[in-house]
């Protein structure tokens, strides 16, 4: 038997910042999309941007406010990391933790554009859990008095994968005899020791 889902389904032109509009409200897509023609889909909890072929761009938490905007930052990153002076104009920056708006202001322009397309692999997928494990990664790398963002990033990654290692139980095969246990019989020595007083 299959669920049959409820929705509701437009098109929309996105505005010159990639966004659509639903029921009053802005939902980013990607600049890529600038000017287009999307599909809007929404259920009673999700809205999902589609392009012309009804491949998902974007999945957002339907708004049942007013005026309000979702903001998706993954797909507009790339973007800011071809012009990363930008990135200080945006909203998405000033949402950061102090201490990675710090960072960034202390790079150069190089050093902008590795740090704006290191955020981008750690908010990929969950920008929420992405940010809060960002900021623990920044903070432990400079605490240990380390400021390279490769540095930042494999830090950042030790903390995602944490409690996801496995240690598989090692199961014998059956053929293997069991290995009864060995006590070592000091009483031997004790005798030598005493031979060996008595020769002196």
């Amino acid at each position: 038997e299959k669920e049959f889902e409820v929705g509701r389904i437009k098109t929309a032109i996105t505005d010159k910042y990639g966004k659509a509009e639903f029921e009053t409200n802005l939902y980013s897509t990607s600049p890529v999309y600038s000017g287009e023609e999307v599909i809007v889909k929404a259920t009673a909890d999700k809205v999902i941007i589609m392009n012309k072929e009804f491949k998902t761009i974007v999945t957002h938490e339907r708004i049942y406010d007013k005026y309000k905007e979702s903001m998706k930052w993954y797909p507009y990153l790339e973007a800011l990391s071809r012009r990363p002076k930008a990135i200080k104009y945006t909203k998405f920056f000033n949402e950061l933790p102090d201490v990675w708006k710090d960072y960034i202001d202390s790079q150069d322009y190089e050093g902008k554009k590795r740090s704006i397309k290191a955020l981008m692999k750690m908010i990929e997928g969950d920008e929420q859990l992405g940010i809060k494990n960002a900021k623990k990664a920044i903070e432990e790398t400079l605490n240990n008095g380390v400021k390279d963002i490769d540095s930042i990033i494999a830090t950042y990654y030790r903390i995602k994968n944490v409690g996801n290692v496995a240690i598989n139980e090692i199961n014998l095969n059956d053929n293997i005899p069991d290995i009864k246990e060995y006590r070592a019989d000091i009483d031997i020595y004790d005798s030598l020791y005493k031979r060996q007083v008595s020769a002196i």
